[in-house]
């Protein structure tokens, strides 16, 4: 018989379940500020201080084969596949329960590390995933009861949240894990809703002290305010990012069949170096802002657009898109939302260098909010969308993201065979 006081169906004491979240949501913001930090650094290192890539273009591509190998070696020697399923929806994880242990994170570090500093075209969010997940499953596996059932489901969640929050230095993403228990058909009861709420608060709170900022952070290269002009071009270039992302897709599908067949019949080493070779040739082609994940190439395009005209964006825009694509069906980790954010920022500026008259901050808007909607599902959309927007283009980011699930739901109506989803 339980004593009195206890909580129900062998729940955890309510002090457990408050200090396992605050255990998640630090170590997911401490997590990733690290992470980024030595990825950064590690990049900036490598690339421009010792091998001299941002003045010597043509280095990119010896630098990206000795990065795909040296992924190789980390994968083998930890006993991991070089080819994982390829997938461009930031939460396609978010189901996969599996045992936690501090060696497996480790593991999982590194290997993100490797993979970005190896040059992959791709952000840390989906680096970090996979050891977000095993992190809560190890936290739940501290309790002294069986490690597997719903408590560890919702710990697994919270983690995966406060990871989002971090990242996207916003506290709205917190909510994130309850809705992917509605959507799995699960109760929300209040119990289950303390953990996720109270990680990603946590997270949220120290991210900000250490960044020094109160919301958000700088993903949009433009902060001026939204007007009714606006409106209008933010929702049509929210349907054209559909096209953008199940463009994606396609090229990731196409990109996953070379990769697979050169994984089988090659050398392990051999494949890796023509992995990085491609990556390396498209970096040499694009020039330096199509590097890595896009965080500094969106804010370095937009500086820079003056020098391109329409047709020069566009091609950088393909370039990033392939890139991003090779990325993902090579096996590199990581993940697509900052990749977007530059395909957003490049589609809107050859509109706009296209059709001056057009408001910039309408297409612009507009073009990031769809892309990163078409990435995920549209609950989970909206949330990241209004992370990722300065308050004065909340109301154009929603509009924009609005376009991209009209365009969705017009896509799959009128060409269901090519209107791939974010799993597929």
């Amino acid at each position: 018989m339980a004593t009195t006081g206890s909580p129900p169906g062998g729940a955890p004491p309510l002090r457990r379940t408050v200090a396992a979240g605050i255990v998640i949501g630090a170590a997911n913001a401490l997590g990733l500020l690290g992470f980024e930090w030595v990825v950064d650094n590690l990049q900036e290192l490598i690339w421009n201080d010792w091998a001299g890539s941002d003045q010597t273009r043509w280095l990119v591509v010896p630098l990206a084969i000795a990065g795909s190998i040296a992924l190789s070696l980390t994968v083998r020697a930890t006993r991991q596949t070089r080819l994982i399923a390829p997938h461009t929806d930031v939460l396609a994880d978010a189901d996969k329960l599996r045992p936690g242990t501090l060696r497996m994170i480790g593991v999982l570090l590194l290997t993100g590390v490797v993979s970005l500093v190896g040059g992959a075209s791709l952000g840390p969010e989906g680096a970090l995933l996979p050891a977000c997940i095993a992190f809560g499953a190890w936290v739940s596996g501290q309790r002294r009861d069986n490690v597997e059932g719903p408590v560890t489901e919702v710990l697994v969640l919270s983690s995966i949240g406060a990871l989002l929050v971090s990242f996207f230095g916003s506290v709205l993403p917190a909510p994130i894990p309850l809705l992917i228990l509605r959507r799995q058909g699960k109760p929300i009861t209040r119990r289950s809703a303390i953990p996720p709420l109270l990680a990603g608060v946590t997270a949220w709170v120290i991210v900000t002290v250490i960044r020094g900022n109160g919301q958000g952070r700088d993903i949009l290269p433009i902060d001026s305010g939204g007007t009714l002009d606006a409106v209008l071009p933010a929702l049509l270039m929210g349907m054209l990012a559909v096209l953008v992302g199940v463009l994606l897709r396609v090229v990731v599908r196409f990109a996953t069949g070379l990769t697979e067949r050169l994984d089988r019949l090659w050398k392990w080493v051999l494949a890796a170096a023509v992995f990085g070779a491609v990556l390396g040739v498209l970096y040499w082609i694009g020039g330096e802002s199509v590097q890595f994940s896009g965080q500094q190439g969106a804010d370095q395009l937009y500086d820079d657009r003056a020098q391109y005209g329409a047709a020069a964006l566009v091609g950088l825009l393909l370039v990033k898109l392939v890139a991003t694509s090779w990325s993902i069906s090579a096996g590199y980790r990581g993940g697509p939302a900052f990749p977007s954010v530059y395909m957003g920022v490049a589609l809107s500026l050859a509109i706009t260098t296209a059709i001056p008259s057009v408001s910039e901050t309408g297409v612009m808007v507009g073009a990031i909010a769809g892309i990163l909607a078409e990435m995920t599902t549209p609950g989970v959309a909206f949330i990241m969308v209004l992370s990722v927007m300065p308050t004065n283009l909340l109301p154009i980011g929603i509009v924009g993201a609005l376009g991209a699930v009209f365009g969705r739901k017009a896509l799959e109506r009128v060409m269901p065979r090519i209107a791939l989803k974010p799993g597929q």
